[in-house]
C-alpha cells in the first residue's frame, strides 16, 4: 500500500508542477479523497477496511485515512518542500517558509467506516511564526486558504479570506448580503455524550440550541463548514475543535463573507461560524451559559433539535405534512431527503459535457450518475436505517418478504439523461413484506415530485420544499369509457415482441388520444388525472415500485397485465380504475 501511495504522489506532483496554491490545493484534496473512496468501496467487496480505535469507539482510523495523508504529505514534499505539513494521522514537517499546510484526510472517519456519504477530506494553508508546524496551525498568524472535497457528491469547495469561495469553480452567494437571524436557520453541531454530563458544558450548548429553528448532528465537521458556506446550514458551533477539522471550513466561510471566530465559556474553548448576526447570537448565548437573549423570544423550543429530519424552520411554523399521522410519515420524509441527495447529484451531470456513459450487459445505457446517485442512496440508508434491506438497479438486491426493503432506480428515463431530454427521475420506494407501500418520484429537470403512500394519497409538488400549501392532493380521472380516454406509452418495440403489438394498437385507435411520455412520467399522469391508461410490456422491479404508491394513493389500480396487484409481474398496467379490466383484457388479447 505505501508504495503504491508513493507512486501515485508521484504521478500527481510531475502533472502539477508550477501550479498555484488554490489549484494545488483544489487538485490534492479531490485526489485524496477519491483516494479514500476506492480504498473504502473496494476493501469492503473484500471484506473491510482495517480500523483502530484512538480515544473512544467513535474516534477511530482506518488505513484509507493514513494512505490518504500520506499521499498529501508526500506529493506536497514534492511541490512545496519548503513548507509545513501536520496532518490528523500524524504527518508532520518542520516549515522553511513559514507556511504550513493543515491535512485532514478523512474528516467524519466514523460516518466513513459505516458507509455513510457524510464525509470529506480538507486542506488549509495558513502562515505564522510559532515554530512547530502543529504550534502554527493552532495559532496562525494568517489563514490563506481552506479547500474541501466530498467524494460522494462530487462537490469541491474552495476558499479564504482573500480568496471568494467558489463550489466546483462556481462563487457561492456572499452570506452578508442578506439579513440572517438564528430563529430562522438551522444549526450544525456536534456534543459527544460524554460532555453532556457536564452541567456547564451542557447548559452552554443547550443555551445555543434554544436559539435556533432546527439542529442537525452529522459527524463532519468541514463538511458542515462547507455546508455554512454553501448556504445549506445557518451556521456552527462545537467546542474542543482540533486544527485540521477548524482550520479549511473557517477559511470557506470567511470567503462568502461570514465569520468564524473561537470563543472561551464554561472551560472549554468553543468553534462557532456562520452569518455574523448569528455569530453574535451564539457568542453571548455560550457566555451567559443559559440567560436568553430578545432575539430568542420567537425561537423554536430546545425540542425541535430532535424534529423530524424532513421539517424546516419554515414548515415548523405551518400546517403539518399530510403524512406527519401516517404510519409510514417518517419513511416519507426519509425519502424526500433521499430524493434531496439524488437531485445534487443528477443535475450536476445533467447536460454536462464531462457524464460518462457506458453499456451495460443487456446494452442499455449507465452514466457515473446512475452510479454515484445509487451509491450515494444506499450509504444514506446504511446510516440512517442499517437494519433495511435494499435493491437497486446499478448495484443488486433481492427482493425479500417479509421485512422493509427500500427499491431504488437512481435515473428511471437514462437515455432521456444522456441525451439532455429532461424527462428522467430519480424512484425511491419503501417495500413492506414485499408490496409498495411509500414512493417518491423526483424530476428535478421538470422541476415536479410526486408523492404517495398506499392506501393513503398522493400529492404533487412543484419547485420547491415540502409544505402543506405547497403540496397538491392528487386524484385519478372519472373517465369510464375507452373513447373518451387518454392513453400514454414508452414505445411499441416491446409489445411487438411480446406478440401484443396488434392489441395494443387496436386499443389506442379506440381512444380519445395516444401520447408518448414514457417511463415514470405516464403512471404520474395516471396520478394526476391528465392520462387515464399507462402500459408497458418489459419492466422491472426498480421502475415500478415507487409509482404504485402514487397511483394507488390517488385512487387508481396498478397491476401487471395478467391482473395480480403491485409492481412484480414483469410487465405494468395502471389506470383510473373504472378502465382498467377493459383495458387489460383488450392489452392481452381477451376480447
Amino acid at each position: 500500500m505505501t508504495e503504491m501511495v508513493s507512486a501515485l504522489a508521484k504521478t500527481f506532483a510531475i502533472a502539477r508542477e508550477g501550479v498555484d496554491d488554490q489549484r494545488l490545493a483544489r487538485d490534492i484534496v479531490y485526489n485524496a479523497g477519491r483516494l479514500a473512496w476506492r480504498l473504502r468501496e473496494g476493501k469492503q467487496a473484500r471484506g473491510g477496511l482495517a480500523t483502530e480505535y484512538k480515544t473512544s469507539v467513535s474516534d477511530v482510523v482506518t488505513e484509507a485515512d493514513r494512505a490518504a495523508e500520506q499521499f498529501v504529505a508526500e506529493a506536497l514534499e514534492l511541490l512545496r518542500p519548503d513548507d509545513g505539513v501536520v496532518g490528523e494521522e500524524g504527518a508532520s514537517r518542520p516549515s522553511k517558509s513559514g507556511r504550513v499546510w493543515v491535512i485532514d484526510p478523512v474528516d467524519g472517519t466514523y460516518n466513513f467506516t459505516r458507509g455513510s456519504d457524510y464525509w470529506c477530506s480538507a486542506i488549509a494553508l495558513v502562515e505564522g511564526s510559532d515554530g512547530s508546524p502543529e504550534a502554527v496551525a493552532e495559532n496562525p498568524d494568517r489563514l490563506i486558504l481552506g479547500a474541501v472535497h466530498r467524494p460522494a457528491m462530487g462537490y469541491t469547495w474552495i476558499g479564504g479570506p482573500s480568496i471568494p469561495t467558489t463550489l466546483d469553480d462556481k462563487p457561492l452567494p456572499r452570506l452578508d448580503a442578506t439579513n440572517h437571524s438564528a430563529d430562522h436557520e438551522c444549526l450544525g453541531t456536534y456534543l459527544h455524550p460524554t460532555f453532556m454530563k457536564q452541567p456547564g458544558i451542557r447548559s452552554a450548548w443547550m443555551a445555543v440550541v434554544e436559539e435556533f429553528a432546527s439542529v442537525r448532528m452529522l459527524g463532519s465537521g468541514s463538511v458542515d463548514l462547507a455546508s455554512v458556506a454553501h448556504g445549506e446550514l445557518g451556521a456552527w458551533v462545537q467546542h474542543s475543535v482540533k486544527s485540521w477539522d477548524w482550520l479549511p471550513g473557517k477559511a470557506l466561510v470567511e470567503g462568502v463573507g461570514g465569520t468564524a471566530h473561537r470563543v472561551d465559556a464554561q472551560g472549554v474553548t468553543w468553534s462557532i461560524a456562520g452569518p455574523t448576526a448569528v455569530v453574535d447570537t451564539i457568542d453571548q448565548a455560550l457566555r451567559t451559559g443559559g440567560t436568553s437573549s430578545p432575539a430568542s423570544s420567537t425561537a423554536a423550543p430546545a425540542s425541535s433539535f430532535i424534529a423530524d429530519e424532513g421539517e424546516s424552520a419554515d414548515s415548523a411554523r405551518e400546517d403539518p405534512l399530510p403524512w406527519a399521522s401516517s404510519a409510514y410519515g417518517e419513511d416519507v420524509d426519509r425519502a424526500l431527503r433521499l430524493a434531496d441527495a439524488a437531485d445534487a447529484i443528477t443535475m450536476k451531470r445533467f447536460l454536462s459535457s464531462e457524464l460518462q456513459v457506458s453499456a451495460k450487459p443487456d446494452m442499455t445505457p449507465v452514466s457515473d450518475a446512475d452510479l454515484d446517485t445509487e451509491r450515494a442512496l444506499r450509504g444514506l440508508l446504511s446510516t440512517e436505517c442499517p437494519d433495511d434491506e435494499v435493491l437497486g438497479e446499478e448495484f443488486g438486491g433481492e427482493p425479500v418478504l417479509p421485512g422493509r426493503q427500500w427499491v431504488i432506480d437512481p435515473i428511471d428515463g437514462t437515455k432521456n439523461y444522456v441525451r439532455g431530454v429532461p424527462v428522467w427521475a430519480t424512484l425511491i420506494s419503501l417495500m413492506v413484506d414485499g408490496y409498495p407501500k411509500v414512493g417518491v418520484v423526483s424530476a428535478p429537470a421538470l422541476g415536479r415530485r410526486w408523492i404517495g403512500i398506499t392506501g393513503e394519497a398522493a400529492w404533487a409538488l412543484g419547485n420547491g420544499t415540502a409544505s402543506s400549501s405547497a403540496l397538491r392532493k392528487l386524484s385519478v380521472s372519472t373517465v369510464s369509457n375507452v373513447g373518451d380516454s387518454s392513453i400514454s406509452m414508452s414505445s411499441l418495440e416491446g409489445w411487438k415482441d411480446r406478440g401484443l403489438r396488434e392489441a395494443f394498437v387496436s386499443l389506442t385507435d379506440d381512444a380519445w388520444r395516444l401520447r408518448g411520455f414514457g417511463d415514470f412520467y405516464s403512471y404520474c399522469l395516471v396520478a394526476e388525472g391528465a392520462v387515464d391508461i399507462a402500459a408497458e410490456p418489459e419492466v422491472s422491479l426498480w421502475d415500478l415500485a415507487a409509482l404504485v404508491p402514487v397511483v394507488e394513493g390517488a385512487g387508481g389500480t396498478f397491476t401487471s397485465l395478467a391482473g395480480e396487484s403491485g409492481p412484480q409481474g414483469g410487465d405494468a398496467l395502471a389506470t383510473n380504475g373504472l378502465l382498467h379490466e377493459a383495458a387489460r383484457r383488450r392489452l392481452t388479447d381477451q376480447r
